[in-house]
């Protein structure tokens, strides 16, 4: 407007405009009941439609990886590394990078079947296409564990639980709580594979007691 003379120069006409606060969206972590409950509803999805198979397998990779929702519908076989333990992002939000593969992860994407001529980990309905839309899915799969208000998002803020070895949804999620909330572990979303086959993480997990655990601070 100023270039083709319709104002003076150096107004701005937003000056005096308040600016709308957004309450910022509280981080959102799952309680080992809730963890329970949603390995519970994710084993039954695909019997009870809720959602499908590979739909099913996705949303337990945003927890069990940390990654997001877009970086594992856009994943291809070519990306997962079974040997080295490590998916190769290369276009994620924050650029390419290397995430981890724990073994359960590795479990999940082992046990999905491949679609001849598919290279998407999670196809889509059309062929040679991946998942776009996994919202509907988690409705219905949020539903029926009970997770009232759980985003997909806040999914991948429980990724911590992937660092107890051997850890499927629905089982020993008391014990990877414990290790995040006494301070033993934390997230870690970006250590390296390297790091996890030297041992520390093992090494780290294996402080946490064996016997019963002290109340958890959810």
């Amino acid at each position: 407007a100023e270039l083709w003379e319709m104002r003076p120069p150096g107004r701005n006409p937003c000056k005096a405009v308040r600016r709308y606060k957004v309450e910022p969206h509280k981080e959102r972590f799952l309680t080992p009941d809730e963890l329970a409950r949603l390995g519970r509803a994710l084993d039954a999805a695909p019997a009870e439609r809720l959602a499908s198979r590979h739909a099913a397998a996705a949303i337990r990779l945003l927890v069990l990886t940390g990654c997001r929702r877009n970086e594992i519908l856009g994943l291809r076989w070519a990306d997962v590394d079974f040997d080295v333990g490590e998916l190769s992002l290369s276009d994620s939000k924050a650029g390419a990078r290397i995430v981890p593969l724990p073994p359960a992860a590795a479990e999940v994407l082992s046990a999905l079947p491949r679609v001849p001529g598919n290279p998407w980990v999670v196809p889509g309905k059309k062929r040679g296409t991946h998942l776009r839309n996994l919202n509907d899915s988690w409705d219905r799969v949020r539903r029926r564990a009970g997770l009232d208000g759980v985003r997909l998002h806040d999914l991948r803020h429980n990724s911590g639980i992937r660092l107890i070895p051997g850890l499927t949804l629905g089982s020993g999620g008391e014990r990877a709580r414990w290790a995040l909330d006494s301070g033993i572990i934390t997230s870690c979303s970006g250590m390296p594979a390297r790091h996890r086959r030297a041992g520390i993480v093992r090494a780290v997990c294996a402080k946490a007691p064996s016997g019963p655990l002290p109340a958890l601070s959810v």
